[in-house]
């Protein structure tokens, strides 16, 4: 696929200068937003020396990237994963070094969110409340947790999302539980995603996300990119401009076959798990946490998917083809396209599963219960509600038809 990015930073209408840092590399495919703090010029200092950092990690490891994006054995995308976390983790190390080495300096760090697109997925790494959308199918949706304070008490539970934008709650969202450099090591939120044609992404301070909404974002995205990230900082500065601006757009774009099918499977299996019962509840930046955590598996004709009376290892989404479940070698039901099976894994481990076998040659999407429990870690209101709703369904299962 083609990357086209653009970019446009701006001091805003409050601040002397400029703490954002940013990085704009399309040979690497590596894209990054910084937003520093600190006394003086100390922000300034800690965001250049973060997005330095990361650059040159990635440029030192570029032959894993480079053996990926080749699809060599041996070269997974949990590699390219690591890569990108174990930068942000280098950078940490420039920032806290460069601390020590002036008084008026210590104590600066700075919020980190990269990008790197390889081959047809995208890898993201953060750190603080600088964020990373995705623009799909018309939908922004915010792919990054901001490390603040606020955000930290909804993950443990304390708060709930809609609690937690609150008024009298402002200024706690200012205050980062997380960042790059005030210490020699941080805990960095990585993931990586399939990337398809028409997806977009916005790397932005908080000097934008506090001024635009999502359903603002997909809007402004339309047109051409950097006309597009001009308007975000105008709008900004319109709407106050308390603080840096900066945005970084990255459009994907292609047209060939390959990558057009992959739009079309992507598209699909949206629809396919959006049909699912227990994932009927969530929000639509739950869901598409759940549809970015899934991914899509091939099976031959004969192909056996699960096995009988082994734990059920996922939730297996039919998106073309068929499956046959059968128990004791005796056919129990079939599972054309559009149906599904193996729900009770995303609740409960150990439910015995009926063996899975490919009647024809058969798409499916999977979602693993590991998978899913480390989005709910991100999003910790997501298991309640998968539960809730696999106990109502199980519970219309189970109800006696009404007396006539």
């Amino acid at each position: 696929m083609r990357i086209r990015p653009a970019v446009h930073t701006d001091v805003g209408r409050v601040r002397e200068h400029n703490e954002d840092n940013h990085l704009v590399a399309p040979e690497l495919g590596l894209f990054i937003v910084a937003d520093g703090m600190g006394g003086r010029a100390a922000g300034e200092v800690a965001s250049h020396l973060a997005v330095q950092a990361v650059r040159d990690y990635v440029v030192a490891h570029r032959d894993r990237v480079d053996a990926f994006t080749a699809g060599e054995s041996g070269a997974p995308a949990s590699e390219i994963v690591r890569v990108l976390a174990d930068s942000v983790l280098a950078a940490a190390r420039s920032v806290f070094g460069a601390s020590l080495a002036e008084s008026d300096r210590r104590g600066m760090g700075t919020t980190l969110t990269a990008l790197l697109i390889a081959n047809d997925r995208a890898f993201v790494a953060h750190v603080g409340d600088s964020r990373a959308y995705l623009v799909r199918n018309g939908r922004a949706t915010q792919i990054t947790r901001d490390h603040s304070l606020v955000d930290e008490l909804v993950l443990a539970g304390q708060l709930t999302r809609e609690e937690s934008k609150a008024p009298e709650l402002e200024r706690l969202r200012c205050v980062l539980a997380r960042a790059v450099g005030v210490a020699n090591d941080v805990a960095v939120d990585a993931m990586d995603l399939e990337a398809v044609p028409g997806d977009q992404f916005l790397l932005c301070s908080d000097g934008l996300s506090h001024y635009v909404q999502e359903d603002e974002i997909a809007a402004l995205l339309l047109g051409d990119l950097h006309a597009s990230v001009e308007r975000f900082v105008q709008l900004a500065c319109a709407r106050g401009g308390h603080d840096n601006i900066t945005a970084l757009a990255v459009r994907c774009e292609s047209a060939e076959p390959a990558d057009m099918d992959r739009l079309r499977v992507s598209e699909q299996k949206s629809r396919a798990l959006a049909a699912v019962p227990v994932l009927q509840a969530l929000d639509p930046r739950e869901f598409l946490q759940v549809v970015l955590a899934s991914e899509t598996i091939e099976a031959t004709a004969g192909t056996i998917v699960m096995r009988e009376d082994q734990p059920i290892p996922a939730l297996f989404v039919v998106l073309e083809g068929r499956i046959r479940l059968a128990r004791g070698g005796q056919p129990i039901d079939d599972a054309p396209a559009g149906t599904w099976f193996g729900e009770a894994a995303l609740v409960d481990r150990w439910v015995a599963a009926p063996t899975a076998i490919a009647v024809e040659h058969t798409l499916l999407a999977r979602l693993t219960r590991d998978a899913l429990m480390a989005v709910a870690r991100r999003e910790p209101e997501i298991a309640p509600k998968i539960v809730a709703a696999f106990a109502r369904d199980a519970a219309e299962r189970v109800r006696p038809a009404a007396p006539r």
